[in-house]
């Protein structure tokens, strides 16, 4: 019972001697977030242009100039386009089985 009661003043004097520093740190936070400018995008500037192929086919998608399928399947040509271009090398233990 009185390591019990020990424990709990030392838990109470930890929290009273950081409570301020918890409220100092809420304050700055609060004011660091109320002096920085709101960033909004320019409703006259246009999101930038897509950099990769897989960017564009995402950007066509979303904005339903393609449908799923079709998005699937550009994914698709893209990817073993890929694989053809550059072929992953695995170690000889991790090759799959032969097919006949």
């Amino acid at each position: 019972m009185i390591a019990l009661s020990i424990l709990l003043v030392a838990g109470l004097i930890i929290i009273a001697a950081t409570w301020s520093d918890v409220r100092t740190v809420r304050t700055q936070l609060r004011q660091m977030r109320q002096a920085r400018p709101q960033a909004e995008p320019d409703p006259a500037e246009p999101p930038p242009l897509p950099q990769t192929l897989e960017g564009a086919l995402t950007r066509q998608l979303l904005t339903n100039q393609v449908t799923a399928a079709q998005y699937r399947r550009a994914m698709r040509a893209v990817a073993m386009r890929d694989a053809e271009r550059h072929p992953v090398d695995l170690p000889p233990d991790l090759n799959p089985p032969q097919m006949h």
